[in-house]
């Protein structure tokens, strides 16, 4: 649960930035913005990758546990 409350401070502290972007002055103020938009969205694209893994290897994990559960079933038959 900490790790979902980490990604929504990370979310909120990054909207914040964009509200705050009134001071971006010069182009190399827009680039290191630009540069620190691209690696959040990496972050992103790697949460949601790690995700996907996970719930597929949950899933695996539950269809590997019925199969025991009815394998079992049938030997006490």
């Amino acid at each position: 649960m900490s790790y979902k409350k980490d990604e929504e401070n990370k979310i909120e502290s990054y909207e914040k930035d964009c509200e705050e972007d009134n001071g971006l002055r010069t182009v190399d103020d827009y680039d290191e913005k630009l540069r620190q938009m691209e690696e959040h969205i990496k972050e992103l694209k790697k949460i949601k990758k790690r995700q996907k893994k996970l719930q597929e290897l949950e899933q695996e994990k539950q269809e590997i546990l019925n199969k025991m559960s009815k394998r079992l079933k049938r030997k006490h038959k």
